[in-house]
C-alpha cells in the first residue's frame, strides 16, 4: 500500500508538471535534472495533499485511487497524517518499498498499477513538475519526519 501511495502522489506531481516539462533550448538540459525526488505529503480532513514551493505547488490533492495507495504505503509510518517524507524516482534506489508501473495515459496524466497488488491510481499532470516524461516505472518510499 505504501508503494501505491507514492505512485498516486507521483501522479499528482505529473499533472502539475505538464506545463513545465520542456527542455531548456539554451543549455540542452531539462528542468528536472534530479533523479530522486522528495515531497512531504500530509492529511487534512481525510484528504492527502502536498506542497512544493520550488514547483509552485500548494495543497495539491491526491485523487483517483492514489489515497488508498498512500494509506497502504504509510501503514507503518508513525504520525503519517501529520506529514511524512515521500521519496520517489524513475530509477530504482536502495530501500524503495513500492514499484508503480505505467499502464496508460489519460486526461493529461497516467494510470499506474502497484506491482504485486491490485492497487491502481491515476497520477495527475502535476507529475510533470518532476519528470519530463511519464516514467515506465516509479519507485516509492515513505519515512517518518523526525
Amino acid at each position: 500500500m505504501k508503494t501505491l501511495y507514492i505512485a498516486l502522489s507521483l501522479a499528482c506531481l505529473f499533472l502539475a508538471h505538464c506545463s513545465d516539462s520542456k527542455s531548456n533550448s539554451n543549455t540542452g538540459s531539462t528542468k528536472n535534472e534530479n533523479s530522486i525526488h522528495v515531497i512531504f505529503p500530509y492529511n487534512i480532513k481525510g484528504v492527502w495533499l502536498f506542497d512544493d514551493e520550488s514547483k509552485n505547488i500548494e495543497r495539491e490533492p491526491f485523487v483517483t485511487g492514489v489515497p488508498a495507495i498512500i494509506d497502504e504505503l504509510v501503514s507503518n509510518t508513525p504520525n503519517a497524517e501529520k506529514g511524512f517524507r515521500l521519496t520517489f524516482s524513475a530509477i530504482a534506489f536502495p530501500g524503495h518499498q513500492m514499484t508503480a508501473t505505467r499502464e496508460k495515459e489519460e486526461n493529461g496524466g497516467c494510470w499506474y498499477t502497484i506491482v504485486n497488488t491490485s492497487h491502481r491510481g491515476w497520477l495527475c499532470p502535476a507529475m510533470f513538475k518532476y519528470f519530463d516524461e511519464a516514467p515506465e516505472k516509479i519507485y516509492l518510499k515513505s519515512d517518518p519526519i523526525p
